[in-house]
């Protein structure tokens, strides 16, 4: 390993020239092009610009401390340990990449803001001495762990800044975004602020294993997201989320927990993507849907917890667990749409015999506010805790909770009028039991297949 200083002794201004390197700072270009086990310092003596062409460049740590001139970029230089920047160095160029930053390496600031593409390239621990801002592209390629010297932090900034996630973050840095896009389908796991407009992409994902604890917080400025962004718990982490609206929401791991520190709100769908056999605990405050719920194909996943499930808006809209197999949604769920809106409850083809079925809610309280509640075709509506082999006999839904026996409704309050269709290929009959509900005097209806309508004032 050789320690290269930058002389620019032939006047080329070109990185891959020999007579540009000299051994001694200010020294007579006696030096080498370096290679990547070899060291490359741009200080005082440093005084004119450096160009690394498409040829590219690279080095095994790269100081610029004490450097004011320029570095251009039109290829890429590639950095396989320390980077130390310059407090007055400018950067330039059209590289797409213009940095990488690869393996193991501490990154010093030095207050420089890094205004090009960079990448994080391998597995490694890349740790921060000094707060690093970054208003160009950052792309992560290799699993990193971000580790700070103190309590260093990761700014994202700039118009065609932010973060492309090619492979996963964690660590003790926390990640703010001032500017730019969050894109790509790998997960952050630290600590993260959304502050500023920021741009947040389809399949952007939140939550690794091994972070917990981490937050996710939305502090202020306009945050356009696009199509689903998916949470993916695999150790705990919290949402704080309050006062911007998400798009789509996404469970998309094998498990976990979810803490809301406040409300979440999104004006799409919410969707369970998780993978078979997962369960998914929210907890606290409300989670908001714009949209429908909607369950991927073959699903056994359970989600739990204390968060209230609330469907809200004008819009009609579904609960479409076509896909469930014995999955069950056991969070609170309040129904509170449009009187003028319809919501469709579509179920599983198959036979009731075989599958637990479509709204298949063990705990907590479905609250019916106002609209319309509908079924889907020839399948079987809202019941609780049902069997794989029993059909749905008598559903109770009384003021006090009383949960009868095999299926039951617990603490269900019903405002509005409720259309029933039940499939006659399965029910020969069922009985619906009304306790006082909405000053409604108590009642027991016995209905036959088809389309009934009860109406509880």
């Amino acid at each position: 390993m050789a320690t290269y200083y930058w002389t620019d002794n032939t006047n080329s201004h070109d990185w891959n020239t020999a007579g540009n390197w000299s051994t001694v700072s200010g020294g007579t270009g006696d030096g080498a092009v370096p290679l990547s086990t070899d060291n490359a310092v741009f200080d005082v003596n440093s005084t004119t610009q450096c160009t690394v062409s498409t040829a590219n460049g690279t080095c095994a740590t790269i100081d610029f401390t004490n450097y004011t001139n320029t570095i251009t970029l039109t290829g890429t230089l590639t950095v396989n340990g320390n980077v130390t920047f310059g407090a007055s160095m400018v950067a330039t160029g059209s590289s797409t990449i213009g940095l990488i930053v690869s393996g193991a390496s501490t990154i010093k600031s030095n207050g420089f803001v890094w205004n090009m593409p960079m990448k994080f390239n391998l597995t490694g621990t890349k740790t921060l001495n000094g707060n690093l801002t970054l208003s160009g592209l950052l792309t992560i390629s290799g699993a990193t762990t971000l580790t700070p010297s103190v309590a260093e932090t990761l700014t994202l900034t700039g118009t065609n800044g932010g973060i492309n996630m090619g492979n996963t973050t964690n660590g003790a840095v926390k990640i703010i975004f001032t500017g730019g896009t969050w894109q790509g389908a790998h997960a952050i796991g630290n600590d993260t602020d959304l502050n500023g407009n920021v741009t947040i992409a389809n399949q952007a994902t939140y939550g690794v294993s091994g972070s917990s604890g981490i937050t996710l917080t939305y502090v202020s400025g306009t945050i356009t997201w696009q199509g689903d962004f998916r949470l993916n718990p695999l150790s705990p982490f919290n949402l704080k989320l309050n006062g911007t609206n998400l798009n789509n929401v996404q469970f998309s791991s094998s498990g976990g927990t979810v803490t809301l520190l406040n409300d979440l709100t999104c004006n799409g769908d919410f969707k369970n993507v998780s993978q078979t056999g997962s369960t998914f605990t929210m907890n606290s405050g409300n989670f908001n849907i714009g949209g429908g719920i909607l369950w991927s194909s073959a699903q056994t996943t359970v989600i739990n917890g204390t968060t209230k499930f609330i469907l809200n808006g004008s819009n009609s809209r579904s609960i479409d667990f076509s896909g469930i197999t014995t999955g069950s949604l056991q969070n609170s769920l309040e129904i509170n749409i449009s009187t003028t809106a319809t919501l469709t409850i579509i179920g599983n083809a198959s036979s009731i015999s075989q599958y637990y079925r479509q709204f298949n809610y063990n705990t907590g309280t479905l609250k019916y506010t106002a609209g319309i509640v509908d079924t889907a075709t020839n399948d079987v509506i809202l019941f609780i805790n049902a069997s794989t082999t029993t059909h749905l006999d008598t559903v109770k839904m009384d003021g006090t909770g009383n949960p009868g026996t095999t299926n039951k409704w617990n603490k269900m309050t019903i405002k509005g009028t409720i259309t029933v269709t039940l499939d006659s290929n399965c029910f020969v009959a069922s009985t619906f039991k009304l306790g006082a509900v909405g000053g409604a005097s108590s009642t027991t209806t016995t209905i036959a297949g088809g389309l009934n309508t009860i109406q509880v004032n």
